[in-house]
This record gives C-alpha cells, sequence and structure tokens, in this order.
C-alpha cells in the first residue's frame, strides 16, 4: 500500500501508454524512471472520521500512511446520551479543523531535511 503521493505525474496519453506497458512485461519500457510525481512535497495523507455507533455514541478516528505502514488513533468513546454533557464542542472544533501542511527546510548535517508542520 502506498501514499497518494507516490501518483505519477503523466497526461492522460502518458498514463494509457504506462498501464499498456505494465499489462506486458515483456514490452520494454519508454519511460525514465524514477517518474515525477503529482504531490512531490506531500508524504502523508490523513483521514478524519466521526464514527457514531448508534445514535448516542461517538468516537474520532484518524488515519494516514507514514511510509509503507498505516497508522490509525481512535479517541475514546463518547456518550451523547445527555444533551447537557455531551461533548459537542470537541467534535464540533475536530469536524471544522484544517490539516497541517508539511513543509521542508533546510538539509542538516545527517542529510536529512528538516520538517515541520505549518497551517496551510
Amino acid at each position: 500500500m502506498n501514499t497518494r503521493a507516490l501518483q505519477p505525474k503523466l497526461s492522460e496519453e502518458e498514463a494509457e501508454r504506462l498501464e499498456e506497458e505494465q499489462n506486458d512485461p515483456l514490452k520494454p519500457s519508454t519511460f525514465k524512471y524514477p517518474l515525477p510525481v503529482t504531490l512531490e512535497h506531500e508524504h502523508r495523507f490523513p483521514v478524519l472520521l466521526i464514527s457514531c455507533q448508534g445514535p448516542q455514541h461517538a468516537r474520532i478516528l484518524y488515519s494516514c500512511m507514514g511510509g509503507d505502514t498505516l497508522v490509525i488513533r481512535q479517541s475514546k468513546l463518547y456518550s451523547f446520551e445527555k444533551q447537557i454533557t455531551a461533548p459537542w464542542d470537541l467534535f464540533t472544533r475536530w469536524m471544522l479543523s484544517h490539516p497541517k501542511k508539511e513543509t521542508y527546510g533546510q538539509v542538516d548535517k545527517t542529510g536529512i531535511y528538516s520538517k515541520r508542520l505549518s497551517n496551510v
């Protein structure tokens, strides 16, 4: 499983040609690898999900691809049984939030890009 960050940046004609080449393993490739990627600065694609169990309970699920690993995190199960104690503010903040954008800075002494998160 790969992140969508590895999606090749190709025109429709090039995408069709690549698909034909991949379907015929004996045919030599006309593409130079590695192919350019569509989202070159994207390394994760986060997914936020609000899961409602019945009419009275819900939890927040977050997942993303971190390299070859699928990361899934979940909150505790929240109760909406009583209007006065229901965590409406928490769920509203999560639903209206914006993801952070990964930006890459200078290469450090080890040759690794330093990364930080910033608001989009």
